[in-house]
């Protein structure tokens, strides 16, 4: 597999290079190790494998976006606290929420 554009997509999402050439460490705890194929693990286990850097890609970005929503939820109940994903708070009700903080600051400021 060709490193250079593959390590520029692990970069962009935020992946930091380890003491292992091949190792690379991801937001969530989830670690991508380059060889024929890249391997992502999360807690010991293979939750994706591919060759294709647009397959790659792809998962990176679904998975950091989940993985944004999941720190938001998660943060509340301190740090490195991991909740099942039925609990990360759906986009309505972030919606929602977002709309009554802005009417909240657009009171007060009147």
């Amino acid at each position: 597999m060709r490193e250079e554009p593959l390590i520029a997509i692990l970069k962009k999402y935020k992946f930091e290079e380890t003491s292992y050439p091949d190792k690379f460490y991801g937001p969530g705890q989830i670690i991508a190790t380059i060889g024929d194929e890249v391997t992502f693990t999360l807690a010991g286990r293979i939750v994706f494998k591919s060759d294709t850097l647009v397959r790659i890609q792809d998962f990176l970005c679904g998975y950091c976006v989940t993985t944004i929503d999941y720190f938001k939820v998660s943060w509340a109940y301190g740090k490195f606290t991991y909740l099942p994903a039925k609990q990360v708070i759906p986009f309505e009700e972030r919606l929602r929420l977002f709309q009554s903080e802005q009417e909240e600051l657009l009171e007060a400021g009147r």
